[in-house]
């Protein structure tokens, strides 16, 4: 069991840690932009399924933390020790907020998954946009500042609509494969599972507004 936990613990942070990658590959100077739509996948599938309950949390902690770690590279060199040490500071929070969602939905049968997950990345982003050491620096949205056909309806919806988009592609996705890692194994009964049909409804829903929004933004380029 002490194998299996930590076999477990070893591939949830190595899926957490590539989300990281993935996150900061989307955006300068490597501008991989598509990646920002599926970047989260890998760590949200480690906290809810791989990670052992305990340890849900790491996830996010490195999953965001690396993130910032990547995208802020360098940039703080110079600076005062705890803005050096920022993202670290991030981390740590992220973690111990990330802890609690895991209970959370399977409390609730995963029916807020996906709205939980992008507006409170959205929400957080609302809050740090004030703050004058970070900023914007960092939003989902802006890994798609040079795609002037995707992001017409900023004008009407803001970047924070943008950035909702991408989050709720990243987490309806991660529902998906959530209720197929489910469907692939046998659960023990009353043990809390993602429902295929709702993964699907969900997807549709995200898909639709998908097109829509791009269906918009051509009309508006």
């Amino acid at each position: 069991v002490q194998v299996s936990a930590a076999i477990r613990t070893a591939v949830g942070l190595g899926l957490a840690a590539l989300s990281a990658a993935l996150f900061t590959l989307a955006f300068p100077p490597y501008d991989l932009w598509p990646l920002v739509f599926v970047g989260l996948v890998p760590m949200v599938v480690a906290q809810h399924r791989v990670l052992p309950r305990q340890l849900s949390g790491l996830a996010v902690g490195v999953g965001v933390g690396g993130f910032f770690w990547g995208y802020f590279s360098g940039t703080f060199a110079g600076s005062a020790w705890y803005m050096r040490w920022l993202p670290l500071f991030i981390g740590g929070v992220a973690a111990l907020v990330g802890g609690r969602d895991r209970a959370f939905h399977q409390r609730t049968g995963y029916r807020w998954f996906v709205l939980h997950g992008a507006t409170l990345w959205v929400g957080i982003e609302m809050v740090r946009g004030s703050i004058p050491v970070v900023g914007t620096w960092g939003f989902a949205a802006y890994a798609l500042y040079e795609q002037p056909w995707l992001i017409q309806p900023v004008n009407i919806f803001g970047v924070y609509g943008l950035s909702l988009l991408v989050l709720l592609v990243n987490y309806a996705l991660a529902l998906g494969v959530l209720a197929l890692l489910d469907r692939r194994r046998c659960p023990k009964p009353g043990h809390p599972r993602v429902s295929g049909r709702r993964a699907k409804r969900w997807l549709a829903v995200v898909g639709v507004t998908l097109a829509a929004w791009v269906g918009l933004s051509l009309t508006l380029t």
